[in-house]
């Protein structure tokens, strides 16, 4: 309430209004307005939106897992990724977990655990409405990485041609530099 009357006390010196001429339903109506503005303004940075709440929760999964692989935990790690997958998120969220376990089971050398995650990211990303080329080709990227840490240069190269498909398609305006992932 004190930012939407805050926001009231600032617009109210720019109006060039003669304030007797208009009519008390408008005046009511634009103070209800300013009124909403201003209560969005102020919720905008206390009530965290859904992507926000989403991103923190893909984040404290993956981190459970990471710790547990760090300290050389297999079975913290196993059950963590357990957790993880049963974790209820949207698509855009299940496939940016599932890359991101992904990525830590190949830092780990567990390759096996790391392409059944890669892949199923891969999925999840190439379902999604509207497409998200940026999500797949990163997808991509993390496969061709995996394959050719496993010296398979066959579907290496097979991922990192998608990755040069989607760049000739414009996602390179969108990912930055491309080459950050070989």
């Amino acid at each position: 309430a004190a930012c939407a009357l805050a926001a009231v006390l600032v617009a109210l010196p720019g109006l060039r209004l003669n304030l007797m001429l208009v009519p008390w339903w408008e005046l009511a109506l634009a103070l209800l307005v300013v009124l909403a503005v201003g209560l969005v303004v102020c919720l905008g940075g206390v009530v965290p939106s859904a992507a926000a709440h989403h991103k923190a929760r893909v984040d404290e999964l993956v981190n459970a897992v990471a710790d547990a692989l760090r300290k050389g935990d297999i079975t913290g790690a196993n059950e963590a990724l357990e957790t993880a997958r049963n974790a209820n998120l949207s698509p855009p969220f299940r496939g940016l977990l599932l890359q991101n376990l992904g990525v830590r089971f190949l830092d780990d050398g567990r390759f096996d655990v790391a392409e059944r995650l890669l892949k199923e990211s891969l999925a999840v990303r190439r379902g999604l409405t509207p497409r998200r080329a940026v999500d797949e080709f990163f997808s991509h990227g993390n496969l061709a990485v995996l394959y050719r840490r496993q010296e398979n240069y066959g579907l290496a190269g097979r991922h990192y041609e998608e990755c040069q498909k989607l760049l000739d398609n414009g996602v390179a305006d969108r990912v930055g530099n491309p080459l950050a992932l070989t």
